[in-house]
């Protein structure tokens, strides 16, 4: 699909996990040109209040609009879950939100259990809750919250992975009986810890291991029909 104006896309994330939504809305849509803001200095959003998590979204937002964006995506998990509302009300431009890969995970689930690892707002989030809700995995879906994960990741601290404030929430969630696969919440960097988690999980877990959803590739082609 081409550009359908010089305008660009606005993306952000509280850090640079949002890169990966960014790679794929680059493949989608070749011919755009975009905007990418990583909120690095108040990252991670995960274990923020929401009304701090709204502030700076709105005002990352207005920044992106001011700048020219005819849609901004919203890369960030715990941002979709505490702010997406909020932006749709207060911007006219669209508003393209990702949001766990439940839907994908119950889909190609083998065992029929899933597991949600995320951050604490997003597991906390009604918004989580309602596409649980909206697509129950036959076996049951397992929800985790994982603080800390986000924040070492963002810092490329991966060899601290192994520590007991990320391993075991981790492990809870994984050793789940029969579960097989692994949305991942909060902002897509954990998906770049993947080899780290599952050298974590093969230390506590003796079950084949998990498969991984994520929703990139959805949030970006989600976001073509908005440019029309």
């Amino acid at each position: 699909m081409g550009a359908l104006s010089d305008n660009p896309i606005g993306t952000f994330d509280s850090g640079v996990g949002g890169l990966s939504v960014l790679r794929e809305i680059r493949r989608e849509l070749p011919l755009e040109s975009v905007l990418y803001v990583a909120d690095s200095g108040n990252a991670p959003y995960g274990e923020r209040p929401a009304e701090y998590i709204q502030e700076r979204s709105v005002a990352i937002t207005r920044a992106l609009v001011e700048r020219g964006a005819k849609a901004v995506v919203v890369a960030c998990n715990t941002a979709t879950a505490a702010a997406v509302g909020l932006l749709r009300h207060e911007f006219k431009v669209p508003i393209v939100a990702i949001e766990p890969a439940v839907k994908p995970a119950v889909a190609a689930t083998r065992t029929g259990v899933v597991g949600v690892m995320a951050t604490s707002v997003t597991i906390s989030s009604t918004k989580l809750l309602h596409l649980v809700g909206q697509y129950p995995a036959p076996g049951g879906t397992e929800m985790q919250a994982c603080p800390g994960l986000a924040e070492q990741v963002e810092r490329c601290q991966t060899h601290h992975l192994l520590g007991k404030a990320v391993l075991l929430p981790l492990a809870r969630v994984i050793r789940q009986p029969a579960g097989d696969r692994m949305p991942v919440g909060g902002s897509p960097e954990a998906l770049q810890s993947r080899p780290i988690l599952l050298h974590s999980w093969t230390r506590t877990s003796n079950q084949v291991q998990p498969n991984w959803a994520e929703s990139t590739k959805d949030t970006s082609r989600h976001t073509a029909p908005r440019m029309g």
